[in-house]
């Protein structure tokens, strides 16, 4: 297609902030190496901007770094120390994309931003909510045990290094009953040393 049709057609599907490869071979009926090319060459001119191989953003659509996060792993949701920043309950600035996912773990590199995908359970895959079309984000209390099942229990932060980060978190947000809750369902509140039990000295009366 020549230039000006591509620009028809991203105005046509204005409502899709994103598109993979394969989408737009469906919809354009244009070989998969000539689109290949052709998308080169609008990136290469500024016109199209290309998140990783093979997804594109529309140009007459702009999304969030938020949106294109869960765009590219899904089903995933925003957590970790990323959503503790978000919701205001982490007091230092955080740069990197933190998020949950059933798929394998990985990590992308998208202008400034680091977008980092651990990988969860099934069964621990909840505790999450829409904040925006199609942006899920874990809900304080999901974030925090994230965070200690994630970096905690499976061996990347020690106790001394848990409860240093813990200090810097406006934990009289969580809702402790909420906490205790998802901390049974994740086996998280098991044994005199339970990751719960090393949270409780911080959170209240609850635990």
């Amino acid at each position: 297609m020549k230039l000006k049709e591509y620009l028809e057609f991203f105005k046509k599907y204005y409502y899709k902030k994103l598109f993979n490869l394969n989408e737009l071979h469906s919809l354009t009926n244009i070989p998969k190496n000539i689109l290949t090319v052709e998308l080169n060459r609008l990136v290469e001119k500024n016109i199209v901007e290309r998140v990783t191989k093979g997804v594109y953003i529309n140009p007459f659509n702009k999304q969030s770094i938020e949106e294109i996060s869960i765009f590219l792993k899904f089903p995933s949701y925003i957590s970790m120390e990323y959503a503790r920043f978000v919701q205001n309950i982490m007091s230092q600035a955080v740069y990197t994309l933190t998020l949950i996912t059933t798929l394998t773990p990985y990590e992308y590199q998208f202008k400034n931003y680091t977008l980092e995908y651990h990988q969860i359970k099934k069964e621990f895959f909840f505790g999450y909510y829409e904040s925006s079309s199609k942006v899920y984000m874990a809900y304080p209390e999901k974030a925090l045990l994230d965070i200690i099942y994630i970096r905690y229990k499976k061996g990347k932060m020690d106790k001394y290094i848990l409860e240093s980060f813990l200090s810097d978190l406006y934990l009289s947000e969580l809702n402790e009953k909420k906490v205790i809750e998802y901390a049974e369902k994740m086996g998280l509140n098991k044994g005199s040393n339970s990751p719960l039990s090393l949270v409780s000295p911080f959170i209240g009366r609850y635990l």
